[in-house]
């Protein structure tokens, strides 16, 4: 039998879950890249702005909101598709950078990179990117970080989890 006591307790937990499941929606949203020419969409934060950069051999579109969120997406045509060789191309364009320190993540279409500011001094903090990477026929698109701003780990690594939401 349930006590009065419990069913309040049933309810109110009840409530109190769909209220943050509720949160969690409203911060973030479905975002279909489509209008934008890349045939993907994200998780983005509700408050983003995307701005369309180019278009020709290399479409670029930027999601940001001038806050903790900055993604580009860089989509070109490809005749390299295989998800290895691409993903390679990336690290090694990455690794050569002076400013590169080290992986901190790896999967299988991405990873996640710790690099410097480029001041060397003690209390200099690293600023962190990412790449992933999605083929779409003979389309490859690159998402990263934008150059807005250097971004923390978290920063970086919700990013990360909003451009894999949807794949």
């Amino acid at each position: 039998m349930v006590t009065k006591k419990s069913f309040f307790l049933i309810i109110f937990t009840f409530i109190a879950g769909f209220n943050f499941s509720c949160k969690d929606k409203e911060n973030k949203k479905g975002l279909d890249l489509m209008p934008y020419t890349i045939p993907s969409s994200i998780d983005a934060p509700a408050d983003v702005t995307v701005s369309k950069l180019g278009d020709g051999n290399v479409t670029t579109v930027s999601i940001n909101n001038r806050n903790d969120y900055d993604v580009q997406v860089f989509m070109f045509a490809s005749q390299v598709t295989d998800m290895k060789i691409l993903k390679k191309v990336k690290k090694d364009e990455v690794e050569a950078d002076p400013y590169f320190i080290k992986i901190i993540e790896e999967h299988p279409a991405g990873f996640i990179f710790e690099k410097s500011l480029g001041m060397e001094s003690k209390d200099s903090k690293p600023s962190y990117d990412f790449r992933y990477i999605e083929v779409v026929g003979s389309k490859v698109m690159i998402y990263q970080c934008g150059n807005s701003q250097y971004f923390s780990e978290k920063d970086v690594k919700n990013m990360y989890k909003s451009v894999l939401k949807n794949k």
